[in-house]
C-alpha cells in the first residue's frame, strides 16, 4: 500500500511532457494515466473503447490535468498511426509512451486453445507493442528523447 501524501513527491515532474497511455480506458492503464496527468504530463488517453478514454480524461480533467482521449486499436497500424498523430498535433508532441494494452483472450490450456484468440492474443500485445513504439520514436527523437 503507497503510503499517504506520495504522490506530492512527484506533482511537477513531469511537467511539459506528452505522454501517450495504451490501454487507458480502465484499470491499470487509467491509474497510470492519472498519476502522469498529477505529476504534470499532458496525457492521452487512448483505448479501444472511446467510451471509457473519455471517462478516463474526465477523471483527469476533473483533477486539473490536460488531455485528450483517442479511440485506437493498437492491433491495427492505421490506428495506431492516427493516435500517434492525434497526440503529437493535438498536444504538441511526445515524450513518454506506456505501452500498457493487452489482452488475454484465450485463457484455455494450449490443446483446449482457439488458434484464433491465441493470434487476437499476439495482435494486441506484441504487434501492438511493436506499432506503437515504431510510430512513436521519430516523434520521441524530435523531443530529443523520450521513455517507452
Amino acid at each position: 500500500m503507497a503510503e499517504p501524501g506520495w504522490l506530492e513527491r512527484y506533482r511537477g515532474t513531469l511537467d511539459g511532457q506528452v505522454a501517450l497511455v495504451t490501454g487507458a480506458g480502465r484499470g491499470i492503464g487509467r491509474a497510470i494515466a492519472l498519476g502522469y496527468a498529477a505529476a504534470g504530463a499532458a496525457v492521452c488517453c487512448a483505448a479501444r473503447t472511446q467510451s471509457e478514454t473519455q471517462e478516463t480524461l474526465r477523471a483527469l480533467e476533473a483533477r486539473g490535468g490536460r488531455g485528450l482521449a483517442v479511440r485506437a486499436d493498437v492491433a491495427q497500424w492505421p490506428d495506431v498511426e492516427a493516435v500517434v498523430a492525434a497526440c503529437v498535433q493535438g498536444l504538441g508532441g511526445l515524450d513518454i509512451l506506456v505501452l500498457n494494452a493487452g489482452i488475454n483472450a484465450d485463457r484455455r490450456t494450449i490443446e483446449e486453445s482457439i488458434p484464433e484468440d491465441w493470434r487476437a492474443t499476439l495482435e494486441v500485445n506484441l504487434f501492438g507493442a511493436y506499432y506503437c513504439a515504431k510510430a512513436a520514436i521519430p516523434h520521441l527523437k524530435a523531443r530529443g528523447a523520450g521513455k517507452i
